[in-house]
This record gives structure tokens, sequence and C-alpha cells, in this order.
């Protein structure tokens, strides 16, 4: 068996004795040994590692900062050094059964560990065989952009982040990351209605607080929000309420959040403190493909189905569209497809995705007509996607049910 491979090796212990038989250069390995989570942190957002060793030795228990830094690169296979002793106590036992694929007690050899390295990277190919190549922490995407938003996303340490991007991007679950990168709890206010006073969000935070040294409030569409329910997050951001972060979501980029008239000021210096653009789907190339495939494999392992992959035309036409309603569209429609599915391969048309994408030509120049045809056209698009589910047809097109029916009714759409 040839490796040839760099090899992280992060020393949380202070004791070397425990790595001094590894050899550094060998037939099989380079090992790039790292101190500190900051600098391997580094490292490994620089590289394609997916294998790295854990040398924890003498340490007493695992750190809470070494667990936010294993959350955060849980989809790298780790393999644990440790002392027999060490792996006899629960708190060290849990954290390799949490974090690692595998373990190594001390002393360790080459030829050993030779054989652990070979079964983790044997595992890894084989999660690429199953097209479940995972990006570190299991937030999948390989395109620049998105990468990008997730480093930037990694890094933030401010009580106040702003996620903005269009509907279904995953800010919700972006979000619900960073808490869990963190350790930190997630208190979800993904509806305020003005009747949602500073009285009611101070209760919820105490709640929680009770439970956790730190909560991470959530805050979805905060354009929509009205402006007492504004002026209430104002003032508990004033506050500056110890281990108390907010996340709002905005589906507006940051120029335009500018001229909107509907945010007071105020909440409008916190909301730009720390900005993050999540990029669209359409933008991020190959990362749809990817996500169809995770998605797909997920949903016929739930329902029990046999179903091989997508056909080639399949993936060919989820690489062209334009996924208005991003992940949350894809996810839709491969679930729909997996149910109509009575075949090895899945197709577009299971999707409700055509194989060709023909643009209708309007020969009325009228601006007016041009977007009502393209407003029944959307609607029609969507409730064809989620049959019956009027509540999803409205989030994908970003609108309210309210207008969403008095919409179907303007341009006489059957449902």
């Amino acid at each position: 068996m040839i490796l040839e491979r760099e090899i992280l090796l992060l020393q949380c212990s202070s004791c070397m004795a425990s790595v001094k038989s590894l050899s550094d250069q060998s037939n099989y390995w380079s090992i790039i040994r790292y101190t500190n989570l900051e600098s391997a942190s580094a490292y490994l957002d620089s590289s394609d590692t997916t294998v790295a060793l854990l040398d924890c030795v003498g340490e007493a228990e695992p750190s809470s900062a070494l667990k936010c830094f294993m959350t955060r690169y849980s989809g790298i296979c780790w393999v644990a050094l440790l002392s027999k002793e060490q792996l006899s106590q629960k708190e060290w036992s849990i954290f390799v059964v949490t974090y690692c694929y595998d373990y190594h007690t001390v002393p360790v050899h080459d030829d050993r560990l030779l054989v652990t390295l070979g079964r983790a990277y044997g595992m890894n190919e084989l999660r690429n065989m199953l097209c479940l190549p995972f990006q570190k922490g299991e937030v999948i995407g390989k395109s620049d952009g998105f990468r990008e938003s997730l480093s930037k996303l990694y890094a933030c340490e401010s009580k106040c982040l702003t996620l903005s991007g269009e509907a279904g991007v995953g800010k919700r679950f972006l979000a619900g990351r960073w808490a869990d990168l963190h350790n930190i709890s997630l208190l979800d206010f993904s509806s305020l209605s003005s009747s949602f006073s500073n009285a009611k969000i101070t209760q919820q935070l105490s709640f929680l607080k009770n439970k956790s040294n730190n909560v991470c409030v959530f805050i979805q569409d905060v354009v929509e929000l009205p402006e007492e329910v504004q002026s209430s997050i104002c003032s508990l951001l004033s506050m500056n309420v110890e281990g108390c972060h907010f996340v709002f979501s905005c589906s507006m980029d940051s120029e335009g959040l500018n001229g909107c008239s509907s945010i007071t000021p105020e909440l409008l210096s916190y909301l730009k403190q720390e900005w993050i653009s999540i990029p669209s789907l359409r933008a991020r190339g190959q990362d749809s493909v990817l996500l169809a495939r995770v998605f797909l494999q997920r949903t016929t392992r739930k329902w029990n189905k046999n179903i091989l992959g997508f056909s080639a035309g399949a993936e060919k036409t989820i690489l062209d569209y334009s996924w208005p309603g991003n992940i949350s569209e894809l996810n839709d429609r491969v679930m729909v497809g997996v149910s109509r599915c009575e075949s090895d391969y899945l197709e577009a048309s299971m999707m409700g995705l055509s194989d060709n994408f023909v643009t209708e030509v309007h020969h009325d120049l009228s601006l007016k007509k041009a977007r009502e045809k393209a407003e029944a056209y959307a609607i029609k698009r969507v409730l064809d996607m989620v049959p019956g589910r009027t509540g999803r047809a409205a989030e994908l097109l970003c609108i309210s049910k309210s207008s969403l029916h008095r919409l179907i009714a303007r341009y006489g759409i059957r449902r």
C-alpha cells in the first residue's frame, strides 16, 4: 500500500513522547505538524485534506475549543492518538466516538498506523463512489464563491451577523451551522409579527439562557419586520447581553438595503456590522449536481427505493436549469422525482423538468404584459412542483400566501 501523501498532525498535547516514534518522512507520508488550532485551520482551509491525525496524549479532557474545531472539520477522517488511561475515561471515549474515524493508543508505530490510514482513505474513496463528497463540516459545496462565503462565516466572531441571499440558498441552515460551530443554542424567530413585543423576545431569551451559556437568535426576512419589532430588536442589541448573538436573514444585497425604506437606520447599522453574501445555486456551477446527488441518496435511503442515480440527460438539465427556488427547490424536485421513479435512473421529466428549456418569445413588447406572463409562468411552475402546498409555493416565490392566492385568481391558474 502506497500513500505518499501529506498528513496533518495536530498536536494538542504538550507531551512529545507520543509522536517521537512517528517518522516525519517515510515512503508513505509526509507529516505536517501543527500545535495550535488557528494554524491547523488555515492549513485545512487551503488544502484538500481528507485524513488527519489528532494527538491528545496527556490531556485531562477535551476542551470546548477542540470540540468546536472538530465540529467545523467533521468531514475529515480523524485518527486520534491517546493513552490507554485516557481511553478508559468516559469524556475521551465519547469524544472519540463523536468526532473521530478511528484511534490509536501510544506508542504509535508506522506499520500499525499505515493500516489505519489506509482504511481511512478507503472510506473517503467509498464516499466519493457513492457521490457523497461532503465538504468539511458536512456543508456541501465546492464553488469558489460559496467556499469563500463559508470561510467568512466560520471565521466570524461578531455578535451581530447578516446572511444575505435569495430565498432557498440555505441561510437558516448556515445560521444553525454557525451556532453549532460556536457551541451556541439556536433560537429561531422565523416569523415575527408586530405583536411580538420586546418583553416576549426577552422572555424567550431568558428561557433558553437558563439552559445554555450562549444563545443565537435567528431572524428570517429582516426586510419584512414591522417597525415595532425592529425597535425591540435594537433595544436588545443595545443592551449587549453577554452570550447573546443575532443572525439576520436578508433577501436584499447590501446596496439595495441602503435604499430600503422599511428598515430603520438604527437596525441598518447593526445589519452591516458583519455582512456575508450567500451565492445563489445557479451561480455555484457544478454544486447543483453535487447537491442533487446527495439529496437523491438521502431520499432513496429514507424511502427505501433502489435508484442508481441520475441519467446523463437529467444531470445536464440540473446543471443548465436556473433554479429560481435555489436549494429548496432542488430538494423538492428530487423528492418528487424519487416518488415517481420506477426505473434504475432518475430522468429530468420525473422531477418536472424538461430536457430542453425553450425561452418563450414575447411578441407583445408591453412591459406590463411581459411581467404578467412571467408571473403567471413562475406561479404555474412552482405549483406544479409542490402540488397542494400553497404555503411552500409562496415561500419559493418569495411572496405571502395571501398574495399568491390573489395572483392565482387574477391569472385564472388551475391548481
